[in-house]
């Protein structure tokens, strides 16, 4: 008698424990669908030279590329003889 009422109680944990994963991913399923989360995204390099996508419009880039002063360029290497 004592056997039948520990299998039948382990019985229920099992299907409690079953239900409950399958709530858990239910849930995860249903967040999944509601908004992108774009936090976990690679935001990509920033630093890199400025384009024409950088801006709303074409007015703002044009302005920007004559206000752009060219350097010349450094050459950090310096080969000696």
């Amino acid at each position: 008698m004592i056997m039948v009422v520990v299998m039948v109680i382990i019985i229920v944990l099992i299907i409690i424990r079953v239900d409950d994963r399958m709530m858990e991913s239910a849930d995860a399923i249903d967040d999944s669908d509601d908004e992108v989360d774009y936090t976990k995204m690679d935001q990509g390099n920033k630093k890199g030279p400025v384009g024409r996508w950088d801006f709303d419009t074409q007015e703002e880039y044009s302005s920007y590329m004559s206000t752009k002063e060219a350097l010349p360029k450094y050459n950090i290497f310096v080969i000696t003889a």
